[in-house]
């Protein structure tokens, strides 16, 4: 009996230590990383928004990697590792040359060193229990080209010889083709384009007269639009013109806002929106229903495009007045009728100018291009807005228009088509038409694509 007890304790024994061995005195056996960041000690360049993949790919073994690259600019081989888990023992973390490790950092150092990773990185992590390990290897990359740098370019230096030329407008048909229109002493012609710009085939225009003003040709939904006094021209393809009477005298500014179509009378100082065939005219919000005295009636560049906020706006820049004086103002409006002006009580806005042109591109205003009362602007002539027409300066070097490669001119035509910029023509001093394409991008947009 004495023996039985004894063997019995001893048994007992055995089944006690040995469930305390397994558990480990309740120390976690788990070395995975479940947080991981880098800082960086140029604090001009904030990693703060970059994100991380951390992949287990089994019980010892995982990869961590940017979501995206690093910003442009960053030093790889100075960075700061913080890599945390549940309740690690240890964190240790090896640069690497050529596959093989090399200098090793202690990762839970309250002062930890910078680490290189111009290479492969590893980090090899221990449980609390002490026992359990894992490696994780790390490959960080960074821009090697500026996100916001504009990528400037001449598409084609001549594509046509026409001569003689009093007036152009290009503009993007139903076909997603360009179609540069040109209006010269013999009548309207026109060239196509459907490489954006690279190469181009002369066309034959039907349907337009040989004095209609191609200014403020109107790109919309349906189609293209031109007007002259009573009559309205449209077409799908920017070739084969069709007339109607609209009822009313346009001649000024034609915009499409919400997929409603608008001209002005700029003599008259009305705005007109089109109902059916019929131009109907609009209650403008003013004292004397009619658009302010000092509204542009010539020269003016018009622009419709989606704000940051998803509210259509369209903008009309720059011009003459009824009294021939040359405008710095923006005018805008979201529904044709109730019109704000931006004009010269900032020392921001931009110099008088017309035959400027506006547009939008990553929810910022540009404006290219003009003349002044002494002629060509030749200073300022690219200038931004980033608060779409409050403020306007020059744009930052990785934005400009490269000088002297672009020289400068006015009443150039802008397209802004699969998140580029084209720029067609214009003219110079001397009232000569530039024959040429450049394109431009944002980077960064591109790279979304």
């Amino acid at each position: 009996m004495k023996h039985k007890f004894l063997y019995l304790t001893f048994a007992l024994g055995l089944i006690l230590t040995s469930c305390i061995g397994g558990q480990t005195t309740g120390r976690s056996n788990n070395p995975k990383i479940t947080t991981f960041r880098l800082t960086n000690k140029n604090t001009k360049i904030s990693l703060s928004d970059v994100k991380y993949n951390i992949q287990d790919a089994n019980d010892n073994n995982g990869t961590i990697t940017e979501k995206d690259s690093l910003p442009y600019g960053t030093n790889l081989d100075s960075l700061i590792v913080v890599a945390t888990g549940n309740k690690l023992s240890s964190v240790k973390i090896f640069e690497s040359k050529n596959g093989v490790k090399t200098k090793e950092h202690d990762g839970a150092d309250s002062e930890p060193d910078t680490v290189n990773f111009s290479e492969t990185v590893y980090i090899e992590t221990v449980a609390e229990d002490k026992k359990t390990k894992m490696t994780y290897t790390v490959n960080i990359h960074a821009h090697r080209q500026d996100p916001n740098l504009y990528d400037w370019k001449i598409v084609n230096s001549e594509p046509f010889n026409t001569s003689g030329i009093m007036q152009e407008k290009v503009v993007l048909n139903g076909g997603n083709a360009f179609v540069w229109l040109i209006k010269t002493a013999s009548g309207i012609s026109a060239y196509s384009s459907s490489d954006n710009g690279k190469t181009w085939q002369q066309k034959t225009v039907t349907g337009l007269p040989n004095d209609i003003d191609l200014q403020y040709t109107l790109k919309a939904k349906d189609g293209l639009y031109i007007a002259k006094q009573e009559n309205l021209y449209k077409s799908t393809d920017g070739l084969s013109w069709q007339s109607y009477l609209a009822g009313q005298k346009v001649n000024n500014a034609l915009f499409e806002i919400n997929g409603e179509i608008f001209g002005i009378n700029s003599t008259e100082r009305k705005v007109y929106k089109m109902a059916g065939n019929l131009w109907q005219e609009v209650a403008i919000k003013t004292t004397s229903g009619r658009l302010p005295e000092d509204f542009p009636v010539s020269g003016a560049s018009v622009w419709t495009d989606i704000s940051a906020n998803g509210i259509a706006k369209v903008y009309i820049a720059g011009g003459e007045d009824k009294n021939s004086k040359l405008l710095n103002t923006v005018w805008l409006s979201t529904d044709g009728a109730y019109w704000i002006k931006l004009d010269n009580s900032s020392t921001s806005l931009f110099s008088p100018r017309k035959g400027a042109t506006i547009f939008q591109y990553d929810n910022t205003l540009m404006l290219v291009g003009g003349q002044n009362a002494s002629g060509l602007i030749t200073s300022k002539y690219h200038i931004v807005s980033p608060d779409y027409g409050i403020t306007w300066a020059e744009p930052a070097s990785n934005v400009a228009l490269p000088s002297p490669m672009f020289a400068p001119r006015y009443d150039a035509q802008i397209i802004v088509k699969d998140k580029r910029i084209y720029i067609f023509g214009g003219q110079t001093s001397a009232g000569t038409f530039k024959r040429e394409v450049w394109t431009g991008a944002k980077s960064i947009l591109l790279w979304k694509k």
